[in-house]
């Protein structure tokens, strides 16, 4: 039997879809790859969601990055408005509060910079969990096994009466690994489906 529903943040209880935010932001082809190559797909990203450096230093590597590519302009608005596209999924949030108020214990596991935890954490949905570990805080990232286990011995939870959604499949056959039942979160309905599956009543 479940008892603990483990949700990550972007791209499930978050929207975070960085290609497409860039798509419609810039309408560059060249722009819109250098940017996320520069950003979202450098080592400095995933230091970031280490808690190894600060948004600080990472902004400094971005934008000296985009002067050698002649793109400081996109770069600084990039800079100053990316988190915009990180708007709360109300129908996940609909769902958080249906689970808890069936009884489920609801946490998070989610790669995230401490920066952008911070202002997350201020969303009225935060009230919902129980806790949950995010990655700058123990140094470790998904889809690393470490992660999955810090988290169910920071709660002394269960591992087999546990499920955790992500929007990455590595990630949630990560959570297999650790004894977690993962499903591969694609929109509510879908998984709504799955949790029937797994005999959870929505």
């Amino acid at each position: 039997m479940y008892h603990n529903i483990v949700f990550d943040l972007g791209g499930v209880v978050i929207n975070y879809a960085p290609k497409d935010y860039l798509v419609d932001r810039f309408y560059s082809e060249r722009t819109e790859k250098a940017l996320h190559e520069d950003v979202f797909g450098s080592e400095e990203w995933e230091l970031l969601d280490k808690g190894e450096i600060t948004w600080r230093q990472a902004r400094e590597v971005f934008l000296q990055r985009a002067e050698e590519r002649d793109l400081a302009f996109e770069m600084q608005t990039l800079l100053d408005e990316w988190t915009e596209m990180m708007s709360t999924r109300t129908a996940t949030v609909n769902l958080m509060r249906l689970l808890k108020k069936k009884g489920f214990n609801i946490y998070y596991l989610s790669n995230m910079s401490k920066e952008v935890f911070d202002l997350i954490r201020q969303r009225d949905f935060f009230s919902l969990f129980e806790g949950g570990v995010v990655s700058c805080e123990v140094g470790v990232v998904k889809p690393d096994i470490e992660i999955y286990r810090q988290f169910l011995q920071k709660y002394s939870l269960v591992p087999h009466e546990t499920i955790f959604t992500d929007d990455v499949r590595q990630n949630t056959a990560a959570a297999f690994e650790a004894g977690i039942t993962g499903i591969q979160f694609k929109n509510v309905k879908s998984f709504c489906k799955m949790l029937v599956t797994y005999g959870i009543d929505i």
